[in-house]
């Protein structure tokens, strides 16, 4: 029953442009703990929504310009003149949101560091996303640049690395030794704002409604 259960999880989430084995693995390399297959869901709802948010500013900001292609400025000006997604990057993916780095460069300082978690190994996992940004980019009719690509999957890692961290956080702190799907969610609820966060938090739940609960 076990077995089959894992794989119409996996089938489930196997239609989303985020893979969960690359999710799952990305967590795991993040993090002490155990993790639990709905907090992998959990963390693969919200990661999808917020890198559509991100591929459709980019998208409109390369219209602006009239460029076929969008270009890793696109992705800074996305981030950089939406309010909640400024914060997003305030919170979660660089200390300095002015600056989007890309692939190879000197990792940024964590905004959290929970007490279990590992190394960050963000310049490690970056590349695994990009197949994961150009099914986004395809479903948005958006066409990227490699080096805006790049970003992208930077910033997916960015955002699984601190999702996990905070995350790891909440679990602590109610000495867990697995991180479960509410701790995701407590993760997006404390530190995304405003409509963004409803959103992200929506797109957990109707990630977790479409997977089958686990057997015990």
């Amino acid at each position: 029953m076990a077995d089959t259960q894992k794989t119409a999880t996996e089938e489930v989430v196997a239609g989303a442009p985020v893979k969960a084995v690359l999710v799952g693995r990305a967590m795991k390399s993040q993090t002490r703990l155990r993790v639990s297959k709905r907090a992998v869901v959990a963390a693969q709802g919200a990661l999808t929504y917020l890198l559509r948010e991100i591929v459709d500013g980019t998208k409109s900001a390369a219209e602006i310009d009239l460029k076929k292609k969008a270009l890793p400025k696109h992705v800074q000006r996305a981030v950089s003149t939406d309010p909640e997604l400024r914060a997003l990057s305030a919170h979660w993916l660089l200390r300095n949101p002015a600056e989007v780095r890309k692939p190879g460069s000197e990792a940024q300082p964590s905004a959290v560091k929970a007490a279990g978690t590992r190394k960050r190994s963000v310049d490690v996992t970056s590349h695994q996303f990009r197949s994961s940004i150009k099914r986004i980019a395809r479903e948005k009719d958006c066409a990227l640049a490699t080096a805006a690509m790049d970003t992208l999957a930077t910033i997916a890692a960015e955002i699984t690395a601190d999702l996990t961290g905070r995350a790891d956080e909440v679990a602590q702190k109610d000495s867990k030794k697995t991180i479960q799907a509410a701790d995701v969610r407590a993760a997006v609820e404390g530190h995304l704002p405003g409509e963004l966060k409803v959103h992200t938090v929506k797109a957990i739940e109707t990630a977790l409604a479409e997977a089958p609960q686990e057997t015990s």
